[in-house]
């Protein structure tokens, strides 16, 4: 019983791996080619191409280091919950870490954005600006507008 047990959680882990990975396979090879349509809409000199791709780089790095640290609290906060162990002000000092971070995630995400924006001439900008409005609807359109998005978001909600 247990052997069958075993070999059935492990056939269950191993087809959840190869059903997990087309999809990142899909989602980096989509986003490599929207970078690319969007490179050829915009029509970029080599050297502004370096340049966002250096700036792009600088907010990647960062954003793994900031997601890192989110990720470390959130964990933190779990192992207090499955403890039973809450410590009131360090619980509520890692959920204002994690909002500090996301703060700083999210002004990394502007200084992309208008570092990027200063490198282009006034028609690139307004192709940008347009495939940057066109993405969000097309995002948004996925999402709803106005729910929630995150878990604590869909559980303290009434609606």
């Amino acid at each position: 019983m247990k052997k069958s047990l075993l070999i059935l959680v492990i056939a269950f882990t191993f087809s959840s791996l190869l059903v997990s990975q087309p999809r990142q396979k899909y989602r980096d090879s989509r986003a490599g080619f929207e970078k690319q349509r969007l490179s050829e809409q915009l029509n970029l000199t080599e050297e502004q191409q370096d340049k966002i791709d250096q700036l792009r780089f600088d907010h990647q790095n960062g954003a793994i280091d900031i997601r890192s640290e989110i990720n470390k609290n959130r964990l933190k906060l779990r192992k207090m919950m499955k403890d039973g162990e809450i410590n009131k002000d360090e619980y509520f000092a890692l959920v204002e870490k994690n909002n500090q971070l996301n703060s700083k995630l999210k002004t990394s995400r502007a200084q992309l954005f208008l570092g990027i924006y200063e490198l282009l001439d006034d028609n690139q900008k307004e192709i940008w600006i347009e495939n940057r409005q066109m993405n969000r609807m097309h995002r948004d359109g996925f999402r709803g507008n106005n729910r929630p998005h995150s878990k604590m978001g869909r559980f303290f909600d009434n609606n």
